[in-house]
């Protein structure tokens, strides 16, 4: 099926048919271009607006995870906002469409403005009018940028010329009598397809980031490894120069003098190596708590969805991953309740461990993590704030041994503790931490995989 002005035609009069007198809501940014949230007896919907996608397209959604809007986005949602839609159609012979939009003052005065949608392959634009002249525009350019017209706020409204019209490859849509929902299909199709490149691509990133980080620190941390191994050796040093010192009355007179600098210079390496001592091993626990919090972020990549991922790349600093973040809504941790009425909670992500353990559990919640791998953290909590039975505790560290790096061994063993006894690591990303007076269990993570 090939988009065409015949095709747009067919969708112009099923969005007339399907939004006159339907409210605008707001504007939202979606990958591509906008989307007007509406609202309808039926309920709340979105038009989607994909002019600089490739193919652009038109088309309406149930549902909307966007960014809010910014810029020229703004600027169109703040003068739209409150109107109704009151026509569709679209230009003969382009592929254009045009919104009639109005909104009825307290006093029965018509406020109309005039939307228009140009979706013409890589000159796509959305352009606000009121009485002919541009109001905003989501692309606006001047006649030095383009001889042929100018789209400037303040402007006459002017139609793109002919000669940028060009052939677009035709598309697979199945068939179907409507033409939204073909374009609706083939439009979610397309970004469900973007979001899963942009999340394997994003993953490969923070993983090769980490993975060099962790080159670089274990570089460093061989180097201290050596130099700790000098400095437990410089004992022999000072022996070497209390020996040349014993032995100087025997040396030759000619001898002395040099016996007496290599002696003072294996004392001043014997001095040196042990004053260095404290800051090396201050920067070999500070390297060792990094290869860490490195395990663990590697870990949690491996296992995160969309919104986990996007924690930890805004954790990174890693900010370009747009087309997921637009389509990503964040997640509620895990809940399970026990048959006795417990509640247990589980991370999803390094943010939301810190956030279960130092803002949901109470101090004295039990907490639990898988000993000595990277796991997610684990909350088991009662309304009554009574004692919970043993076999929701063995239920919750199962649950912890499930979630960790650990999840397909056949016995995990499971540190549990109060929260109150669980504190932060300094300077270290969320979810890392040090705790204090556990106990521990062992448990089959299987058990509950296969369950």
């Amino acid at each position: 099926m090939r988009i065409d002005w015949r095709l747009l035609s067919r969708a112009a009069k099923e969005l007339d048919e399907t939004l006159a007198g339907v409210r605008i809501t707001g504007v939202r940014e979606v990958p591509g271009g906008l989307a007007l949230t509406l609202r309808a007896r039926g309920g709340s919907a979105s038009l989607h607006f994909a002019v600089f996608a490739q193919p652009p397209m038109v088309w309406l959604a149930d549902d909307l995870v966007a960014a809010q809007p910014s810029g020229a986005v703004r600027a169109i949602g703040n003068a739209i906002a409150s109107m109704t839609i009151a026509a569709v159609r679209c230009v003969p012979n382009d592929r254009i469409l045009e919104f009639d939009l109005q909104r009825r003052s307290s006093f029965g005065v018509i406020d109309a403005s005039r939307l228009i949608v140009e979706l013409i392959p890589r000159f796509g634009n959305v352009i606000l009018c009121k009485d002919g002249l541009v109001v905003a525009a989501l692309r606006e350019f001047s006649l030095a940028q383009n001889s042929a017209r100018a789209i400037e706020i303040g402007r006459p409204y002017v139609g793109p010329p002919p000669g940028i019209r060009r052939p677009e490859p035709p598309i697979e849509l199945p068939p179907s009598e409507s033409v939204l929902a073909d374009f609706a299909l083939y439009a979610q199709t397309r970004e469900k397809e973007q979001a899963e490149g942009s999340f394997t691509a994003l993953q490969t990133r923070l993983r090769k980031r980490l993975e060099s980080r962790a080159h670089v620190v274990s570089s460093e941390r061989a180097k201290i490894t050596a130099r700790l191994l000098d400095a437990d050796r410089r004992d022999a040093l000072r022996e070497q120069g209390q020996e040349l010192f014993a032995t100087l009355h025997e040396r030759p007179e000619n001898e002395r003098a040099s016996a007496k600098e290599q002696a003072a210079e294996l004392f001043a390496r014997y001095k040196k190596l042990g004053s260095a001592v404290p800051g090396l091993e201050r920067r070999a626990a500070y390297l060792d708590t990094e290869l860490e919090a490195i395990q663990v972020q590697l870990w949690e990549i491996s296992r995160a969805d969309a919104a986990a991922l996007l924690e930890i790349a805004d954790e990174l600093g890693e900010r370009d991953a747009q087309a997921l973040r637009n389509r990503t809504a964040p997640r509620a941790p895990i809940e399970v309740r026990t048959l006795s009425g417990s509640r247990i909670l589980v991370g999803r992500s390094p943010k939301q461990n810190a956030e279960l353990t130092f803002r949901t559990a109470k101090p004295d919640d039990l907490w639990f993590h898988a000993q000595k791998t990277p796991g997610a953290h684990v909350i088991l909590c009662r309304d009554d704030r009574s004692d919970p039975p043993i076999d929701d505790i063995l239920q919750a560290a199962t649950l912890a041994a499930q979630h960790s790096k650990a999840r397909h061994n056949d016995a995990v063993a499971v540190d549990y503790t109060r929260r109150k006894h669980v504190r932060k690591q300094k300077d270290a990303p969320p979810g890392l931490v040090w705790y204090t007076d556990f106990s521990t269990i062992l448990t089959n993570p299987n058990d509950a995989l296969n369950s």
